[in-house]
C-alpha cells in the first residue's frame, strides 16, 4: 500500500447491496451492533430480518433513530447511513430502514494487512448479555477494517466482541467493537491455537479509520526498511 488514506467509491444502493447478505447496524451513540440479513429493497426501504431475541426486539430503537451500517464481503465492505423507520415481529423480527441515497464501497486492496505481534486484550460476551473479563492475547495482524489475534479455541462467526490494543503508531490505544468473521486452526502439536479474524464492521468512525490506515502505512514502512516483505 502506498497511500495513507482510504480510497472509496460511491454507488446507488440497488447497484451494490445484495439480498440475503448480512448488514451490521450501529446506532449513533450506541455501543452494540445489531446484525440482520437483507431480505428486500423497495423504492424507499430496506427490509431486514434481524438476528435478535424477543427481548432485544422489544427494546428496539425509536423511529427516526440514525444508524451507521456496513455490509462486509470477501472483496470489499459497503458502508452507508440509514434511519430506522419501524419494525414488525411477524413472521420474523423485521426492521424497516430508510433506503440510503448512496453507498460507499471500500475495496479490500485499500486495507493492506500487516503483521503486528503486539499485546492486546479481548473481551467476550457472556451468557447473560454482559461481558466477561478481559483476557490478554497477541495480535497477529491488523488492517484498516479488522484484526486477527491468537485464541485457544474457535469463536462463533458473527459474535460481537471488544478488542483493545494499547499502543499503535499514530493511534495510541485502539479500543473498539468487532465482529468475528472466521476462526483458522493453527494448532501446533497438542496445543490448540486459532487465529481469529474479526471485522470492525460499522464500529469505526471515519477519523479513526484514517488514523488506523496511517498506522498501517507506518508499520508497513518499518517492515520495508528492515527488508521484510509483507
Amino acid at each position: 500500500m502506498t497511500t495513507e488514506n482510504v480510497t472509496t467509491e460511491l454507488f446507488a444502493p440497488e447497484e451494490v447491496l445484495v439480498v440475503e447478505e448480512k448488514i451490521y447496524f450501529l446506532q449513533e451513540g450506541g455501543k452494540k451492533a445489531r446484525v440482520g440479513r437483507l431480505k428486500e429493497m423497495t423504492h424507499d426501504r430496506l427490509i431486514v430480518e434481524m438476528q435478535m431475541t424477543d427481548a432485544e426486539y422489544a427494546h428496539g430503537p425509536q423511529p427516526n433513530a440514525h444508524f451507521r451500517c456496513a455490509m462486509p464481503s470477501e472483496k470489499c465492505t459497503y458502508r452507508f447511513a440509514s434511519v430506522f423507520c419501524g419494525s414488525s415481529p411477524l413472521p420474523d423480527h423485521i426492521w424497516y430502514m430508510e433506503l440510503p441515497t448512496e453507498v460507499e464501497r471500500q475495496q479490500k486492496r485499500d486495507f493492506v494487512r500487516v503483521p503486528a505481534p503486539l499485546p492486546m486484550q479481548v473481551i467476550l460476551p457472556n451468557l447473560y448479555g454482559g461481558q466477561n473479563k478481559a483476557k490478554d492475547t497477541t495480535l497477529v495482524d491488523i488492517s484498516g477494517n479488522g484484526v486477527s489475534f491468537v485464541w485457544k479455541e474457535p469463536l462463533e462467526d458473527g459474535m460481537e466482541l471488544e478488542v483493545a490494543i494499547p499502543d499503535l503508531p499514530a493511534v495510541g490505544e485502539l479500543k473498539t467493537k468487532a465482529v468475528v468473521m472466521r476462526s483458522i486452526d493453527r494448532t501446533v502439536l497438542a496445543t490448540p491455537v486459532y487465529h481469529i479474524g474479526a471485522h470492525f464492521a460499522a464500529h469505526l468512525e471515519k477519523k479513526q479509520q484514517n488514523q488506523l490506515v496511517r498506522c498501517i502505512f507506518l508499520l508497513q514502512r518499518k517492515y520495508l526498511e528492515r527488508g521484510l516483505g509483507i
